[in-house]
C-alpha cells in the first residue's frame, strides 16, 4: 500500500468524507510532499542535518531542541513549540519514531479535533475547495494565504479525490463535441450564482438576466461554459477573476495559441493586467472551421445581449478583438480530447462506432424517440462506454469503463438507440458534450 493509499484511508477510518480527506491531504502535500520525516528545507543547513538524519538524532535524543527549534517537520509541518512538543510527546507516548507515519497521522486527527471548525468540515464538505481552504487558513495557517495559493492547495486536493474518492468522475477526455450556439436555458445552474442555488462563484451580470444571473458577463459565462462542458456538476476549472487574469488562474490546465474545442480564449485589456487600464475579455470556442477562423459563444459586462455567438479570423493574432485587446492565449479544457468532432443534434443520435465495437452486438432503435426525449437522473448514475455494470470475468475491472458519473437531477436525451443486458433496458443518452450509455432504471 503506498503512502497516498494509507493516509487516505485512515483519513476515512477518522469519519472525514471524501472532500475533507482531499482537502486535507492537498495541504498536507503542499507542506511536506507527505513525507512525515520532512524537515523545512531551510533548516537543514541551518542544522547540518538532512531528514533522516533530524528525525534519527530526535529518536535517539542526541538532538534535544526539537520543540524549541522551530523548524517545520513532518506531514503538517509542525512548527510552535506547543504543537512539536504534543507531538515529540505523543510519539513517545507510542513508543514510536518521530517520522512514524501511522502516529503522525493519529496525532494529526486527534489535533484537528481540537480545532472544532475544521474537524466539521473536513467531515460535511461540499467540495475539495471548501475542505482545502479551512484547513488552510484555520489549521495550518501558513503566511501566504493568497486566492494564488488556495488554487494551487485546491487543486492538488483535487488530485486525490479524482484517484481515490468512490465518487469521482473517471475523466476521460471526450470525441464528441457538443458546442452551444444558444443562450443558456433557464435554470442551468452554471451559469446561476451559488447563492441562487446554481454552481457559479462569479459576481451577476450586469444587465442581471432573470434566468441565468451571471449574465450579462463575459468572466461568468466563460466559467461557467468551461465547466458545463465537463458535466462535472460544479465549477472545478478556472476562477471568475478578472478576464484578462484567467491565465493566471489556469491551475495547471494546458494553454497555447492554437484553438481547439472548448478552450477559453483570453484577452488583455490595454498595457496591464491589473484592471486599471481595463479587464479584458474571455470567450469559448465551439466550433473550428480553419486554423485561423473559428465560432465562439460570448457575452459581456454591460451588454444588453446576454449571450452571443461570433465568427473569429485570426488576421494578425487578435482573432478579431479591438485595437486595446491582446490576445494571451487558449486554456484548453480537459474534457474535450484533441481530434474532437463537433456534435450536431442530428448526429448526437448516432451512436458511435467506437462505442459499437465494445458491443456483443448492434444497439435496437426505439422509433418513437425520433428527435430526441428528455430525462432526468434519479440517483448519481455513471455514464459508460457499453451497456452494462458488469465485470470482467475472473477479474474486479469493469467490462465497461466509466467516461464520467452524473450527478443526480442531470439532464439527458436519448434518441432511442438501446440495448438490454440481464433484463435490464440501457439507453444511449447525450450528457451535455459527453455521450455514453446508462442504466433506464435510474431515469424519469
Amino acid at each position: 500500500m503506498t503512502t497516498e493509499e494509507r493516509i487516505w484511508q485512515r483519513l476515512k477510518a477518522a469519519g472525514y468524507n471524501d472532500f475533507g480527506i482531499a482537502g486535507l491531504m492537498g495541504n498536507l502535500y503542499a507542506e511536506s510532499a507527505l513525507s512525515p520525516t520532512n524537515l523545512q528545507n531551510t533548516y537543514e543547513k541551518k542544522l547540518g542535518m538532512n531528514d533522516a538524519a533530524y528525525t534519527a538524532a530526535v529518536d535517539k535524543g542526541t538532538y534535544a531542541n526539537f520543540a524549541k527549534d522551530c523548524a517545520g517537520y513532518g506531514l503538517a509541518q509542525w512548527t510552535y513549540p506547543a504543537r512539536k512538543k504534543a507531538l515529540l510527546d505523543f510519539a513517545k507516548s507510542k513508543g514510536k519514531s518521530i517520522g512514524d507515519l501511522d502516529m503522525q497521522l493519529d496525532f494529526l486527527i486527534k489535533e484537528i479535533a481540537g480545532y472544532s471548525g475544521v474537524c466539521s468540515t473536513l467531515k460535511s464538505a461540499k467540495s475539495v475547495r471548501a475542505a482545502s481552504d479551512k484547513v488552510l487558513l484555520e489549521f495550518e495557517r501558513p503566511a501566504d494565504q493568497s486566492e494564488a495559493v488556495k488554487i494551487r492547495r485546491a487543486s492538488y486536493g483535487q488530485k486525490y479525490y479524482d484517484k481515490y474518492s468512490g465518487a469521482a468522475p473517471k475523466e476521460e477526455p471526450t470525441m464528441s463535441f457538443k458546442p452551444r450556439l444558444s443562450r443558456p436555458e433557464a435554470g442551468n445552474k452554471y451559469y446561476i450564482t451559488k447563492s441562487a442555488g446554481g454552481y457559479s462563484d462569479a459576481i451577476k451580470g450586469s444587465p442581471t438576466d432573470a434566468a441565468c444571473n451571471v449574465l450579462s458577463n463575459c468572466v461568468g459565462y466563460a466559467y461557467g461554459r468551461f465547466n458545463e462542458i465537463g458535466g462535472y456538476g460544479c465549477c472545478k476549472y478556472l476562477r471568475p477573476v478578472n478576464a484578462e487574469n484567467f491565465m493566471q488562474y489556469a491551475g495547471g490546465l494546458a494553454t497555447g495559441q492554437t484553438p481547439k474545442l472548448g478552450a477559453c480564449m483570453v484577452w488583455r485589456k490595454g498595457a496591464t493586467l491589473n484592471g486599471s487600464d481595463g479587464a479584458g475579455h474571455v470567450a469559448i470556442v465551439e466550433k473550428i472551421i480553419s486554423a485561423t477562423e473559428i465560432v465562439t459563444s460570448e457575452s459581456g459586462y454591460g451588454s444588453k445581449t446576454p449571450f452571443w455567438t461570433k465568427t473569429r479570423k485570426k488576421g494578425n493574432g487578435n482573432w478579431g478583438a479591438g485595437s486595446g485587446y491582446t490576445f494571451l492565449g487558449f486554456i484548453y479544457n480537459p474534457a474535450v480530447k484533441d481530434g474532437a468532432t463537433v456534435e450536431s443534434a442530428s448526429s448526437a443520435a448516432s451512436v458511435q462506432t467506437a462505442t459499437i465495437t465494445k458491443m456483443a452486438a448492434a444497439p435496437l432503435h426505439d422509433s418513437s424517440a425520433k428527435g430526441g426525449k428528455r430525462f432526468t437522473t434519479t440517483e448519481n448514475l455513471n455514464l459508460r462506454y457499453g451497456p452494462s455494470a458488469e465485470k470482467i470475468a475472473g477479474t474486479t475491472k469493469d467490462k465497461y469503463g466509466i467516461i464520467t458519473t452524473l450527478g443526480k437531477g442531470t439532464g439527458v436525451i436519448w434518441y432511442g438507440f438501446y440495448a438490454v443486458t440481464n433484463g435490464v433496458k440501457w439507453f444511449y443518452v447525450a450528457a451535455g458534450s459527453k455521450t455514453g450509455w446508462v442504466s433506464s432504471a435510474y431515469l424519469k
